[in-house]
């Protein structure tokens, strides 16, 4: 089965090259959860670059915050599988490359790191109050 993505935040839609989100949780020696999950907030992506420089402004203004998501489809009839959404993000790396050769000449890599991050209905809640 292939698979499509896309990234929408604002008015704005990406064509999703690759994505990587996760979290880790600490384990005791036992192997059970001592603490809640950690870096959850955290989204890696490859785009499609286009045209607009929304997204490196976004980098360049260390405290604007964006909402979005990104929606994995299935390719063969274009169904929902399913959803993340991500609230209160900031973009802390931005990088383009441009290749003459290849599928995808000009790609846009970015990482985000969000407030809240939301798989389906599962949300992860990171509490930036708490950061020194």
């Amino acid at each position: 089965m292939s698979f499509l993505a896309e990234f929408i935040i604002d008015n704005s839609v990406a064509k999703v090259i690759s994505c990587h989100f996760g979290m880790d949780q600490s384990i005791t020696v036992n192997g059970r959860a001592s603490q809640k999950p950690v870096g959850g907030g955290i989204i890696e992506l490859e785009l499609e670059s286009t045209s607009s420089t929304e997204f490196f402004d976004w980098m360049a203004s260390p405290d604007q915050r964006k909402s979005g998501s990104v929606t994995f489809y299935r390719r063969d009839a274009m169904s929902r599988l399913k959803r993340l959404d991500f609230t209160d993000a900031l973009c802390v790396s931005y990088h383009e490359y441009f290749h003459a050769e290849g599928s995808h000449p000009m790609i846009t890599k970015m990482k985000l790191s969000a407030r809240e991050i939301s798989l389906e209905d599962v949300s992860v809640v990171n509490d930036w109050n708490a950061e020194a």
